[in-house]
């Protein structure tokens, strides 16, 4: 098994960071929604980002996991997501934090 925080990296990697990236423009008939999906797939890099290469423990993962739920802008791309059809952290909420109590956080 991987260390927690590889464990809580794994899992949003492959719930909300790849999927976001992969998500293909062309699905969206909407010009607005095509332009909207490319501001969410940055910003979700953006935040893939902070992720792998910010926080060195399943801790700091945790507490920003957390504020990013509660935060102004997380919100507002959590929005943005919902309308896409995107998978949210919203939407993952109670998994991570079932993995999370799993490896002892």
């Amino acid at each position: 098994m991987a260390n927690p925080l590889e464990a809580l990296l794994d899992f949003l990697d492959a719930r909300i960071f790849k999927q976001t990236a992969s998500a293909d423009p062309f699905r969206y008939a909407d010009v607005g929604d095509r332009r909207l999906l490319k501001s969410v797939q940055k910003r979700v890099h953006e935040t893939r980002v902070r992720y792998l290469g910010t926080y060195a423990t399943a801790a700091e993962v945790k507490v920003n996991f957390v504020q990013d739920l509660n935060s102004k802008s997380g919100q507002a791309l959590a929005n943005d997501m919902y309308l896409l059809k995107l998978t949210r952290f919203e939407d993952v909420r109670e998994e991570f934090l079932a993995l999370c109590n799993k490896n002892g956080l």
